[in-house]
């Protein structure tokens, strides 16, 4: 795949719940694993409703990887399920040319005190 017409080339999904301290150490894991194979990438974490400091790691991920973490949060434990659905919807077009029939990203962040995005 040509990365000018398409930037991102992997969309991970990453749902989860109660994983503040692995965080790291994963995107770590993650970026290095793609570039050493030269993939344009995103994560997309989906913090399930968790009551630990994941989505605050999230959020610091995303200033880190500022083109590659991007992150979703649900106010309440909905399980696995829901958590990868949300996710894999979130992936891919940042630029209107995702191939067709593949869904597009919605990018609209919401305010910290809803479920949202970074």
């Amino acid at each position: 795949m040509n990365n000018e017409e398409y930037p991102v080339e992997i969309s991970v999904v990453v749902p989860l719940y109660n994983e503040e301290e692995s965080l790291p150490e994963l995107q770590a894991w993650i970026d290095r694993v793609m570039k050493a194979n030269g993939f344009t990438y995103e994560v997309i974490y989906v913090n399930d409703g968790s009551t630990d400091r994941s989505w605050e790691v999230i959020r610091q991920l995303s200033q880190e990887y500022p083109d590659a973490v991007h992150g979703v949060s649900f106010r309440r434990n909905y399980g696995k399920s829901p958590a990868l659905h949300t996710g894999f919807g979130q992936g891919g077009d940042h630029d209107g040319r995702r191939p067709p029939g593949l869904p597009r990203r919605d990018s609209r962040a919401l305010p910290d005190d809803n479920p949202g995005g970074v």
